[in-house]
């Protein structure tokens, strides 16, 4: 009974694993991706520990966690190739996580459709293989919300404190690899908390703020040290000259990492390329399905208010923090808000099925044709060759820049 039982989430997982790393060697390697690896080499070779990490297209540098975690497959693959291996391996965990959460939160059914949404997303998958300045953010944000929202939605959460301090921990890790999830997770961590206020451990919940606040001052001091760089940045930052408005691109990509939505394989049949455009429209569904399910669960008093409130919160919070903005939004921008919005779509398909069987044809057509484009999603649309980095020229041989 228990083999039947992980038969599936198993078949996902390998499902998952085939797609992320299908012709992994062929990812053009862009000025992004080398950064982290640079550093981690420079620290080999010359012995320089990473203060700051790589500069970001706004605001200040990213925090340096990324290239202590590189070091780590290049230490045992010494090759560019075995890193972005080690990020995509990572990357893969994220679905038996989600996965697992869903069990602990809702019934088997919304836990297999979470994982095999998340699993067949182009998406996701083109975000798992990366080895740039987050590389880890769809396994760290599962791991984080796996190991938050079970204990936060559980009748006595002083019983599960480890487990708790391991979800402050990682999310600390997160907030260490880049700097938008060092402004948007801990206010995501800090709205989930504050729904337990009274029923937390406060002991657990100041020594995981105490962590992030050092490591964090860490990376403030070594802010205030560059300042002179770090200052032009934040003036550039400000002075856009665009005024601030309403953004609902934000949404749309926070949607379009559970649908599918305006990722084109370029080789697909035009036949197959409909198929999955319809698919990415029941998926839609099926999420503004779960979403108002979610909200009106978490307005009910039911064991179900508080791990749907917490998912909303995961969820809504990036979109609403880059919804007023002056800055142009990017795809990988959103990627903070995984893996709620796939829980969130798979509630909606649940709902559906508990209530009309002619469903279940619908949403087996939906997933094959949904996946039927996935081995197309891993090709090399990472962005043009872009170099090494100017401080780190004289590391451009030690590895490989045109291939990974």
């Amino acid at each position: 009974m228990k083999l039947r039982r992980w038969l599936w989430p198993l078949l996902i997982t390998f499902l998952a694993a085939s797609v992320r790393w299908h012709r992994l060697e062929d990812i053009g390697t862009s000025w992004d991706h080398t950064f982290p690896i640079a550093q981690a080499q420079y620290l080999l070779s010359k012995g320089e520990w990473p203060v700051l990490g790589q500069k970001t297209t706004f605001l200040f540098s990213n925090p340096p966690l990324q290239a202590y975690v590189t070091l780590i497959p290049l230490t045992i693959f010494q090759s560019s190739w075995g890193i972005y291996w080690f990020m995509t391996a990572m990357n893969i965990l994220a679905v038996p996580l989600l996965y697992h959460l869903g069990r602990e939160l809702f019934t088997e059914t919304e836990a297999l459709t979470a994982a095999f949404l998340f699993a067949v997303s182009p998406w996701v998958i083109l975000y798992s293989r990366v080895a740039s300045s987050g590389a880890l953010k769809p396994f760290l944000t599962a791991l984080t919300l796996a190991l938050l929202a079970p204990v936060l939605s559980a009748r006595h959460p002083h019983q599960h404190s480890r487990r708790l301090l391991a979800g402050l921990v990682t999310a600390t890790v997160l907030t260490q690899t880049y700097l938008l999830a060092l402004l948007v997770t801990p206010v995501q961590v800090g709205l989930m908390l504050l729904l337990r206020l009274r029923q937390i451990p406060w002991r657990t919940v100041l020594l995981g703020g105490l962590i992030f606040a050092t490591c964090t001052g860490v990376y403030a001091f070594h802010i205030l040290q560059d300042w002179p760089t770090q200052s032009a940045r934040l003036g550039s930052f400000i002075r856009t000259g665009n005024p601030f408005e309403f953004k609902v691109q934000a949404l749309r990509i926070a949607a379009r990492y559970v649908t599918g939505h305006n990722f084109e394989a370029p080789s697909a049949p035009g036949i197959v390329s409909g198929l999955y455009q319809a698919s990415n429209w029941l998926i839609a569904a099926a999420l503004i399905t779960g979403i108002v399910l979610a909200l009106s669960r978490s307005l009910r008093r039911s064991p179900e208010a508080l791990p749907n409130a917490m998912l909303l919160i995961w969820w809504v919070m990036p979109i609403a923090a880059l919804s007023i903005n002056q800055h142009p939004l990017h795809n990988w921008h959103l990627v903070l808000s995984l893996p709620a919005g796939h829980l969130l779509a798979a509630r909606g398909v649940g709902f559906g099925l508990k209530f009309w069987d002619r469903l279940k044809p619908i949403t087996a057509f939906s997933s094959i044709t949904h996946g039927s484009l996935i081995s197309e999603a891993g090709k090399p649309e990472l962005g043009k060759l872009g170099g090494w980095p100017k401080e780190f020229q004289s590391f451009r041989n030690a590895s490989t820049t045109s291939r990974c």
